[in-house]
């Protein structure tokens, strides 16, 4: 039975809803990107590269328009060759020839090479590397890896000193340091176009950056699908920030962006290391929350939505938010007060079963966890 008080609770409760959804930038305002991120200890060096400055970013490469064809003569291995055909096929169902100018310019010059012991070495399942001695090749431990590789090369292009590939730029500088930013979101948003068109067919479907893809499909949500497989496929970084630029400042991308990019170096990290950045998942979330609140709310006031589609919307979007996560060995707590704040509001909190979720935890079940 329901007492007079749970009522006006939930009538509290419903108002307090429908007063936030019509808030305008101050529903939820940004409470824990920069404070966040600035407990940080952003690690300079990874991988040779230290983080790169939001001036550094450059814009959209420009299309040569490569011819469409591949000479499937230069691929050795049969199998191999059946994947570029069915790769190149699928995708020319969904983009357009100038999307798919970067995979033409590539493909015909790269050499494919499949090597049973690479993960031996290399730890991981394959790589795509444009700046081989022996000229552009990919190398992969089973070709199976091949759609993920497929789809770097798809979304990258070397000009001179900037190598660029999909939401990555790395710059060699005149001094020879190099910079980069952008690596984890690519190799998320690689792994969420490789589920998506190849399916069950990629063999990295269950190990490969769940918490990056994850990360990357939350980010899509507010971007658009279509937007963001364009700026993906096309390698503009640039364009991304611009469209994230209508809901929040380019230094809370950029600190968003230095986060991730900090879930695939935490590996790396010092016991000490690791208590100055346990907050990174938190600017992750922060970020994201906020952004996503902001798109809403201007939807709303451009009569796009109404307040009850905002709520169902928010709903779905925060569901798919990972609040913990082992990250490196280590474990991650994402909660943060913006994530905190809206849960309240949406009376989702304490809710964590979530496809996201249940691949989260799949993932994890292999994971060592450190102290």
């Amino acid at each position: 039975m329901v007492t007079k008080r749970q009522e006006d609770l939930l009538d509290l409760k419903l108002d307090f809803q429908k007063f936030a959804c019509k808030a305008v930038n101050i529903a939820f305002p940004l409470v824990g990107v920069i404070s966040e991120y600035k407990k940080l200890k952003i690690v300079k060096s990874m991988h040779r590269y230290t983080y790169a400055k939001h001036t550094d970013i450059v814009g959209q490469p420009a299309l040569v328009m490569a011819k469409p064809e591949i000479d499937y003569s230069r691929i050795k291995n049969r199998k191999a060759a059946k994947i570029v055909e069915e790769f190149i096929g699928v995708l020319s169902n969904h983009f357009p020839p100038e999307v798919l100018d970067n995979f033409y310019r590539n493909i015909n010059n790269t050499k494919l090479v499949k090597k049973f012991f690479h993960r031996l070495v290399q730890d991981n399942g394959g790589f795509y590397d444009p700046e081989q001695k022996g000229g552009p090749m990919i190398q992969v431990e089973d070709y199976c890896n091949l759609y993920h590789e497929l789809f770097h090369l798809a979304s990258s292009i070397l000009l001179g000193n900037i190598f660029i590939s999909g939401f990555q730029q790395d710059v060699t500088k005149e001094d020879g340091k190099r910079t980069t930013i952008g690596s984890a979101l690519n190799e998320g948003y690689t792994e969420v176009m490789s589920r998506r068109y190849f399916g069950s067919r990629h063999a990295m479907l269950k190990d490969a950056y769940v918490p990056q893809r994850i990360i990357s499909e939350r980010l899509e949500y507010i971007i658009g699908r279509e937007k963001m497989e364009v700026f993906y496929l096309s390698g503009n970084l640039s364009g991304l920030i611009e469209e994230l630029k209508k809901y929040a400042s380019v230094e809370e991308i950029m600190s968003f962006l230095y986060a991730m990019d900090l879930t695939l170096s935490s590996h790396e990290f010092s016991d000490e290391d690791y208590e100055k950045n346990q907050g990174l998942l938190k600017v992750i979330n922060a970020f994201l929350v906020k952004t996503f609140d902001k798109k809403q709310t201007m939807r709303v006031a451009n009569g796009e939505i109404t307040d009850e589609e905002r709520i169902e919307e928010s709903k779905e979007f925060v569901r798919g938010i990972i609040t913990e996560a082992t990250i490196g060995g280590r474990v991650y707590d994402g909660h943060c007060q913006d994530l905190s704040f809206m849960k309240i509001m949406l009376g989702i909190e304490g809710e964590y079963e979530t496809q996201q979720m249940r691949d989260l935890l799949d993932y994890e079940e292999s994971l060592p966890r450190s102290r």
